[in-house]
């Protein structure tokens, strides 16, 4: 018989709203995992950074294919993921050290300056974690409607001059299909005018950096830090009793 797909495997996905850089606040939450995780996650973990190799980056030459997260979980132990594939403004997995589990964020642009955030997660028994997946993609359209601003003031979408992209991030959107303002930033048809700021494609940027904002707080985050506590109390409490039994 063959491994049950479904078993190993919880999924989730929500529409995040968050206007004109909304596909991009997206990605860069879920490419910089060091930065973010402890703002949206259920279970947050503090992770360090370690840089990707020369010419992977997309983000201050750091976040890339290689890039490498290390942290501590719930129960106190290391954890530590790898980027293993990029595809800017499209997805981001990251694959455990023993290669053991993935998780698959990928960001699909919808009409209406919106984007579908889905989270996969592949692991032994991911399966009984659906609810969890929904939680967790719950918390992170509310982060990132909610800090739009600063996420991309960290690191601000294609065009803007003050920007920390790389060359290869540019480079890997060069061959799509859409262009990006070189005033606002703003993606849109090429040899058009800009919807966002009215101006044609390949303006110049405008100079300064933008006011610096501070992150803001979601109760959802709150709310779903103690939902994934109960949830793990409770499974140590199964299996306490488990073993109880069994002795």
């Amino acid at each position: 018989m063959g491994a049950c797909t479904s078993c190993n495997t919880a999924s989730a996905s929500i529409i995040v709203s968050a206007g004109p850089d909304t596909l991009h606040a997206c990605f860069m939450v879920c490419l910089k995992m060091d930065l973010y995780h402890s703002k949206y996650a259920n279970m947050p973990i503090t992770y360090s950074v370690k840089p990707c190799p020369p010419g992977k980056g997309y983000v201050d030459n750091t976040y890339g294919e290689g890039t490498v997260f290390n942290g501590f979980n719930a129960m106190g132990k290391p954890e530590k993921s790898v980027v293993t594939e990029v595809v800017p403004l499209e997805k981001v997995v990251m694959t455990s050290a023993d290669g053991a589990a993935t998780m698959t964020h990928t960001m699909t642009a919808l009409p209406g300056d919106k984007c579908r955030l889905e989270l996969e997660m592949k692991c032994l028994f991911a399966g009984g974690f659906n609810a969890h997946a929904a939680m967790q993609v719950n918390t992170m359209k509310h982060f990132i409607e909610a800090n739009v601003g600063p996420i991309c003031n960290d690191a601000p979408p294609i065009g803007r001059q003050f920007g920390k992209i790389t060359e290869s991030f540019k480079a890997a959107l060069s061959t799509k299909p859409t262009a990006f303002c070189g005033n606002c930033g703003k993606a849109s048809s090429k040899d058009a005018f800009c919807g966002g700021c009215g101006v044609p494609n390949g303006g110049t940027a405008t100079g300064g950096d933008p006011p610096r904002e501070g992150f803001v707080e979601i109760p959802q985050h709150a709310e779903a830090k103690q939902a994934a506590l109960n949830m793990f109390q409770a499974s140590m409490n199964r299996n306490r009793g488990y073993n109880s039994y069994n002795n």
